[in-house]
């Protein structure tokens, strides 16, 4: 190895820049986290043929219907149902595996498919896998929960369900002091996430910063 060719790698090592790809990772991998936002999912059997995104259900369900996500083995992340027509059922990915499976289909979430999936995208394209190490799924978590927690907050015509996951979500700090009259209780934010902006306002953002700060911290060098 030449002097430089060394000096390059050992540059690459210490420059805290973390390059790489990360794993599958759809909607039902985050409802395993939260469910919640997804709500309880309806269990079908289908059977399903390495490569095709045609599928056969064991039985008709008129439950079913086009853009509700669909889980299980063989199906891969973040697929979604594309057509059902009595026990005919096609996806919106091939399936990588062949055989009768128990999938799991999210009907009625909190929030809709293509807010999840939008926000599922953004956190693959921010959160790298190699940097995270086996803290990734659960950084995934926090970062979704907390952008889903702000749309439903912003929305107006959410449900008294969906608005309640998003008044849990939101960041209340520490109780300080309370009260027993008329139950008043005082909170002080939670200190050190100085600078992290929207992040302090959920929950889900202040677990992520605390932690992103400690991966993240140390010095970089971009060449």
């Amino acid at each position: 190895m030449s002097c430089y060719s060394w000096l390059s790698s050992a540059i690459d090592a210490a420059a805290n820049v973390a390059y790489g790809t990360n794993p599958p990772y759809g909607a039902a991998d985050f409802a395993s986290l939260y469910p919640k936002f997804l709500g309880p999912p309806a269990q079908v059997t289908i059977t399903t043929t390495v490569g095709s995104a045609d599928c056969a259900l064991s039985a008709e369900n008129s439950s079913l219907a086009p853009a509700q996500i669909i889980a299980g083995p063989g199906i891969p992340p973040g697929t979604t149902i594309a057509g059902v027509n009595g026990t005919d059922l096609s996806l919106s990915a091939p399936a990588t595996a062949a055989g009768t499976v128990s999938a799991n289909v999210y009907l009625s979430p909190l929030v809709p498919i293509a807010v999840v999936s939008a926000y599922v995208a953004l956190a693959t394209a921010c959160l790298v896998q190699a940097r995270y190490q086996e803290l990734w799924p659960v950084a995934m978590g926090w970062f979704i929960a907390h952008f889903l927690t702000l749309y439903l907050q912003s929305d107006p015509n959410a449900s008294s369900s969906a608005a309640q996951a998003a008044q849990q979500g939101l960041a209340k700090g520490i109780a300080v002091s309370q009260s027993v009259g008329d139950v008043s209780v005082s909170y002080q934010p939670v200190e050190g996430l100085d600078g992290w902006a929207a992040w302090n306002l959920t929950s889900y953002g202040q677990q992520f910063a605390t932690i992103a700060k400690v991966i993240g911290s140390g010095s970089m060098y971009i060449r």
